[in-house]
């Protein structure tokens, strides 16, 4: 099974809302390179001893993030990688009190590692991933803007604000005080046979480089469904996969930022602004 790949990345908005957009996403752009490197020889191995090769991206999401995870591993000798991290939720029993202990959670994975844009400075982030069922290329962006598309991880990361709106701020900003990004993991298994990256790369332009209405609880009001976000603020990479022979899905998984630590925050006459 010979995988072919390509990326996307969207375009940098002129009202950027984090520090070096572009430097962001040349780091998420080397790790879709490693990532696809790793799965390439997971595909091989499991080909070698079962009837058929494995796609990852057919599994759960804990298994597609331990491919991450181990290519990360393999590839950035001096990173450090944790899977289902034990991190504490926001809110107002973060500190621990008499009558109102701490309450841990857990992220998919937290990653620290040397980066490529940045020399020896490292590149740090909170990863929370989502899959979903199998789309055709075709109807890809009209998924991506629906209630289980690009709203599923936004709903994810709102969870992290106790009140119950969308706030860029990293939720772990109080308890792991160290420079970082949350970034949302959407992985789509891809069917058909032609697979066209042109047509791919199309409709993700179409949903992460529009004005779109997130859809971020069951009942939404009128003033709510008003709300749309401009994507463009919101910088995303994409690796997109499919197979040469065209007899396994392919795949397209977009890596989004959603959040960051205060100091990554769009600046202004050199102080960092609230990220809201």
């Amino acid at each position: 099974m010979k995988l072919k790949s390509s990326i996307y990345i969207s375009k940098e908005d002129s009202n950027p809302r984090f520090v070096n957009q572009d430097g962001i996403q040349k780091e998420l752009v080397a790790i879709c390179k490693k990532w696809k490197k790793y799965l390439q020889l997971y595909v091989n191995r499991t080909g070698e001893f079962l009837a058929n090769p494995e796609c990852p991206w057919e599994n759960t999401e804990r298994a597609i993030v331990s491919t991450l995870s181990a290519a990360i591993s393999r590839y950035y000798r001096e990173s450090i990688v944790l899977e289902e991290s034990r991190v504490l939720k926001p809110g107002n029993n973060w500190k621990s009190e008499a009558k109102r202990p701490r309450s841990w959670g857990r992220c998919d994975l937290w990653v620290s590692m040397r980066g490529i844009s940045a020399g020896p400075s490292s590149f740090n982030f909170y990863l929370e991933a989502k899959t979903s069922h199998r789309r055709s290329a075709d109807g890809l962006g009209d998924f991506l803007r629906r209630r289980y598309g690009i709203s599923k991880i936004f709903r994810d990361y709102l969870k992290s604000n106790k009140k119950g709106r969308l706030d860029q701020r990293s939720s772990y900003r109080k308890a792991r005080k160290h420079e970082h990004y949350v970034i949302g993991l959407l992985v789509t298994p891809l069917h058909g046979k032609e697979i066209e990256f042109k047509e791919v790369k199309a409709e993700l332009r179409d949903a992460f480089e529009s004005r779109l209405q997130l859809d971020l609880r069951r009942r939404v009001t009128e003033a709510e469904k008003k709300n749309a976000r401009r994507m463009q603020r919101f910088p995303t990479v994409a690796l997109i996969l499919r197979d040469q022979d065209g007899a396994h899905p392919g795949m397209v998984a977009s890596f989004t930022v959603l959040g960051a630590s205060k100091g990554l925050g769009k600046r202004k006459n050199g102080i960092a602004e609230a990220l809201v």
